[in-house]
């Protein structure tokens, strides 16, 4: 009897919810053998991701070495992670090698930002020359929820345009008399906004902003910067738009981060804010209307990470 004989007799025998099962969990296994990131041609872009905080280390996000200089080097991610750094942060690589951020520069159109370092740092990689194609190979390489380097593979899957929450801002005297509901639910006003992205088909974890997104041949085609839920595919920032924040930049006008204003607010606890665990467990235990209602609906789905 040949093994395909031998399986299709093992399955006939076997009931709806037996295959289910079987079929799940091997589902689970795969996606489980994702996040190894063990194998060796990944190395260098192991090496060239680091992970960005804020100086008392308690968010931020990831980043990818683009450039590297005898005393200086420039680090890719989004611009909402260089957020989180304007008062002060640090940039750590996988080899545990610390340096405070020196400067940033955010995109005005997109959601990218490139971050200083006064430090050469070893590793590095580059950014592809063309657009990837359509199922080619994708890989992505991150510090999800600040953990330790995590690689997951799938492939490219097109483009889509998505709305995502970024963030909540306070509420005008004019929005607390105008919208009263909003501002008591939320605390304030949530910010949306929309993006065009690449959806890439390598499951990613809640943090993973700022994770490079590699081509076939190990080149940067993309950036994430959102996801669905606490585990997802990937929402990036496509190729084009990486190429070109990257190819314009000519040195100029980047920010130096304020750190003496970081040290004053997290003393003074000054520095807190609503955080999305909160928000969703308000939205889905609550009888929701109107614009909460949809404000709830795309914080529970689709939120920049």
């Amino acid at each position: 009897m040949t093994l395909s004989e031998l399986i299709k007799k093992v399955e006939a025998k076997l009931g709806t919810k037996t295959k289910v099962l079987l079929g799940l969990m091997a589902a689970t296994s795969l996606g489980s053998s994702l996040f190894l990131g063990t194998n060796k041609e990944n190395k260098n872009i192991n090496a060239a991701t680091v992970m960005i905080t804020r100086l008392d280390g308690r968010s931020g996000g990831s980043g990818v070495v683009i450039a590297t200089k005898d005393s200086e080097s420039t680090i890719l991610t989004n611009g909402h992670v260089c957020h989180v750094i304007e008062n002060g942060g640090t940039v750590t690589t996988t080899e545990g090698e610390m340096h405070t951020v020196k400067a940033y520069k955010k995109d005005v159109f997109h959601d990218l930002c490139l971050i200083k370092v006064a430090a050469k740092l070893k590793n590095r990689t580059n950014i592809a020359k063309q657009a990837p194609k359509l199922y080619e190979e994708a890989t992505i390489s991150g510090h999800p929820s600040l953990l330790p380097n995590v690689v997951t593979s799938g492939h490219f899957a097109g483009n889509k345009v998505i709305t995502v929450f970024t963030g909540i801002t306070p509420c005008t005297k004019e929005e607390l008399e105008s919208m009263p509901e909003i501002c008591f639910f939320f605390r304030g006003i949530p910010v949306v906004k929309t993006y065009e992205t690449t959806l890439v088909t390598a499951l990613i974890m809640a943090g993973s902003s700022g994770s490079a997104v590699y081509n076939s041949n190990k080149e940067i085609s993309g950036l994430v910067f959102a996801g669905s839920g606490d585990l997802s595919f990937a929402f990036t920032v496509p190729f084009d738009y990486v190429r070109s924040f990257v190819d314009l930049d000519d040195g100029n006008n980047y920010e130096k981060p304020n750190y003496q204003l970081d040290i004053m607010t997290i003393l003074s606890g000054m520095d807190k804010k609503i955080e999305r665990k909160e928000l969703i467990q308000r939205c889905t235990s609550s009888t929701l209307r109107g614009k909460v209602k949809e404000f709830c609906n795309i914080i529970i789905n689709d939120v920049v990470w």
